[in-house]
């Protein structure tokens, strides 16, 4: 209970009766939607589809979601470079790599005797010999050209360039 005293004598009493709890506002950002592989899969379908329109646009969010599970399980010392790095779904093909730097980075102890030196030749390859015609969009393209040459100069693999640059 608390009394208030106002002018001329005036007086306000105020009860409490029940405190009520303000209840926490609950956020759901859109991040947490997307994981879900009902989303997810959806956007990872566009973006194999290689639509000019759509597949740029699901690559730019399927980058900023944690990556696909199903797409670390395909890395390993009997990788098929060639087959993993799918010409054919261009878009695809810059996801793949994208995770790849991002694994390399992460955990190059790991990763780096797994992509280099066999991933990094058939990379080269597809940049040197595909990589301008596969593309219907220059954005892709260049993130492509960026990733690679991140690859290429990552100071963990370097034991390894010989072999790539010969």
């Amino acid at each position: 209970n608390s009394t208030f005293i106002l002018i001329s004598g005036m007086t306000i009493q105020v009860k409490i009766i029940q405190e009520i709890q303000p209840q926490p506002i609950k956020y759901t950002y859109p991040s947490q939607i997307l994981v879900n592989p009902q989303y997810s899969d959806q956007l990872y379908n566009v973006l194999i589809e290689s639509d000019p329109d759509l597949a740029p646009m699901a690559l730019r969010i399927l980058n900023l979601l944690p990556t696909l599970q199903e797409q670390f399980l395909e890395l390993n010392d009997e990788t098929d470079w060639e087959e993993f790095l799918c010409i054919d779904m261009p878009y695809l093909l810059v996801y793949r790599i994208d995770m790849i730097a991002n694994l390399v980075s992460q955990n190059s102890s790991q990763y780096v005797p797994i992509f280099y030196p066999n991933g990094m030749i058939a990379l080269l390859n597809i940049v040197f010999n595909v990589a301008a015609s596969i593309f219907p969009d220059t954005d892709s393209l260049i993130t492509l050209l960026k990733i690679s040459q991140y690859l290429l100069e990552f100071d963990d693999a370097k034991s390894y360039k010989s072999g790539i640059l010969d």
